[in-house]
């Protein structure tokens, strides 16, 4: 899936001083464009993500498998964030479920954000949008009905130059499934390019004092490893 958006990123509405480009390409299925609310053109975009998501499937789904598909997708359009360049849901399994990910451009952000929230954080490099951060956490998360826990992860990837931050963040999502979109997670980043509105291209600047790690990132999280 290659995706190319301009987005009013920031800016809280859109017109041609305030648009960011940008533009990845994710090589795994299961990947879903989300635009923002309102930009559809011909067909609903609904219409068209559903037929989207029934061909990673390999299959027609019946009406009520439809249905929930189309209230996730309504619901993932109409919380899209004004900040966001790119949103994206990716389905991980057979199922009317999805997970969010997020491109947001914001005015710079601070990486103790995530330090102090007890968050594994090294270096991170794309290879177009430059030197970041990766910090990924994860925890036990109580099951409905007393049913046990299972763990979840939440991860950000953070890139800043000058006034600018970009974050790219990963819904709190199973363990499991997030080692299922690992592939096209790493797609996306490596791929990544923002553009700002006078078209200079934006290039992350390393995080002092933050070095990556030789060691296997997601063995921690992959307990079948």
């Amino acid at each position: 899936m290659s995706a190319m958006a301009d987005s009013g990123a920031g800016a809280g509405r859109r017109d041609e001083t305030t648009q960011w480009h940008v533009a990845t390409d994710v090589a795994t299925p299961g990947w879903v464009e989300v635009p923002p609310p309102g930009n559809d053109s011909g067909q609903p975009w609904p219409d068209v993500a559903i037929a989207e998501v029934e061909d990673f499937w390999q299959g027609e789904t019946g009406p009520e498998v439809r249905a929930e598909i189309s209230q996730i997708l309504t619901a993932a359009q109409q919380m899209r964030a004004p900040q966001e360049a790119l949103s994206l849901l990716y389905w991980p399994v057979q199922v009317p479920a999805a997970v969010g990910v997020h491109v947001r451009v914001l005015p710079t952000v601070s990486l103790a954000l995530w330090t102090e929230a007890d968050f594994d954080v090294i270096r991170y490099d794309g290879a177009l949008i430059g030197s970041g951060a990766q910090c990924v956490q994860s925890a036990e998360v109580a099951m409905d009905g007393g049913n046990g826990s299972m763990p979840f992860v939440s991860a950000s990837w953070v890139f800043n130059q000058g006034s600018d931050s970009v974050v790219v963040s990963v819904d709190p999502v199973p363990a499991d499934w997030f080692m299922h979109m690992l592939g096209g997670l790493q797609s996306l980043l490596q791929t990544l390019e923002l553009r700002r509105p006078d078209g200079s291209l934006f290039v992350g600047e390393p995080f002092d004092g933050l070095a990556r790690t030789d060691i296997e990132e997601w063995a921690p999280l992959d307990d079948s490893a």
